[in-house]
């Protein structure tokens, strides 16, 4: 059985995608009434005042900076796992600290985060990672202790929750993705929400004065993220995509070469974003976000029973540590990632047995040359960059699948 961690994975069918997409005339691929909607939508989904959809999230991280008012003199601390892209981000405006993360979760450790507070505090920045809610009480303390802004990182969280509230309602602003693979997609952008009525004004008049992503642009983001959707799931996963990355992993094995990382690009110094990551959600993006709204929940539901599934099956496995969550949280499974001591030989037997896994593209940022040695090691954090690999739970699989993948990780770990 061949079972894909899909680069998106959304619960509609195909033909509902396509009609989500051609529903509209051509003509109104980059303006029209879809953005306002989504807009309103995402922001009742929250229970938030305000949402702006913009063309990418770490732009949509530049703006809140931007909008709040950092200066050189002020530090952002920022979780050691992450992607290195938003404290690079960050240090446009600020200077970038890093504290350690929870080895239980994977979030901002708060005792670390405490710990890493200086005189030039002025923001810290909880990360949801892989849809697990941070420890938002210690931490909503730790800001209200030390008069700190909250920014709430939630690419990867849209509807976890935290004591029944959902994630990205803590801060004083939070950012969400929709690029190809997180929930909802839209083609790739980001949202920003706020309850402040000034930080939600600065940001559209920024987005206001940006030239818009061009036809071209909009019109080759949206072909090839619907080939990517089309081609994770089955059949054509099984069909092409898995045949390939088995070929791959055989010949890498033969040869003795390392697999490339997609990610490596990440670890770039940015100067400024990207072109087409400036302005606001085209609205063929934003009649995309809509649909996936319209899923959101089910596809929640579906992940959460299929790693409640994984948790049950797996628990015994010493070889392997699960993912946990803070007391009182909801996880979205964005991903479903557990420790492996031997990573790279996991996966690959993993493969063997039709099963397709990912390591963590997350880095322990706090060590990497790129922020001058910010904070120094992150011990906990440099672990689980070694360790850390993704099982599928995507909704698209259900109870034989994730039978398949639990005997399948006994397999390897146990030879049983």
């Amino acid at each position: 059985m061949v079972l894909p961690i899909p680069r998106q994975g959304v619960s509609m069918t195909l033909a509902e995608a396509v009609r989500a997409v051609t529903s509209i005339p051509f003509s109104s691929f980059m303006e029209g009434e879809a953005l306002a909607r989504f807009e309103e939508a995402f922001a009742r989904y929250l229970h938030a005042e305000h949402a702006v959809a913009v063309a990418s999230g770490r732009y949509a991280f530049q703006l809140v900076m931007d909008a709040i008012g950092f200066t050189r003199k002020d530090e952002v601390i920022f979780p050691s796992l992450t992607i290195p892209v938003m404290p690079n981000v960050a240090m446009w405006s600020a200077a970038v600290r890093f504290a350690d993360v929870s080895l239980e979760n994977y979030t901002l450790d708060p005792t670390a985060a405490a710990d890493a507070v200086t005189p030039r505090t002025r923001a810290i920045v909880p990360t949801h990672l892989y849809g697990c809610p941070c420890d938002m009480g210690s931490l909503g303390d730790l800001a209200e202790d030390r008069g700190l802004v909250m920014i709430e990182d939630c690419a990867h969280a849209t509807g976890a929750l935290y004591k029944g509230r959902q994630v990205g309602t803590q801060g004083v602003a939070s950012i969400f993705s929709m690029a190809t693979g997180k929930t909802p997609m839209a083609f790739g952008g980001g949202i920003i929400t706020t309850d402040d009525g000034a930080i939600d004004h600065a940001v559209r008049e920024a987005v206001a004065k940006e030239v818009r992503p061009s036809r071209t642009r909009t019109t080759k983001a949206v072909l090839k993220d619907t080939a990517v959707w089309a081609l994770t799931r089955q059949p054509l996963f099984s069909l092409s995509v898995f045949p390939a990355l088995a070929l791959s992993s055989a010949l890498g094995s033969l040869s003795g070469s390392a697999a490339t990382d997609p990610f490596a690009e990440e670890e770039r110094r940015l100067e400024t974003l990207p072109a087409g990551s400036r302005g606001n959600l085209t609205n063929v993006q934003a009649v995309k976000g809509l649909s996936g709204l319209d899923h959101l929940d089910e596809e929640l539901s579906r992940r959460r029973a299929n790693a409640h599934a994984l948790d049950r099956e797996l628990a015994d496995i010493p070889a392997l540590t699960l993912p946990g969550a803070p007391r009182n949280a909801e996880h979205a499974y964005h991903g479903y990632c557990s420790r492996v001591k031997d990573r790279a030989g996991f996966m690959k037997r993993m493969l063997r047995r039709g099963v397709d896994t990912r390591a963590t593209p997350m880095m322990a940022c706090g060590s990497l040359s790129m922020f001058g040695g910010a904070t120094g090691r992150c011990p906990t954090a440099e672990v689980l960059a070694r360790e850390l690999v993704h099982l599928p739970v995507h909704p698209p699989l259900g109870k034989p699948e994730m039978a398949a993948v639990a005997r399948a990780a006994r397999y390897v770990t146990e030879g049983r």
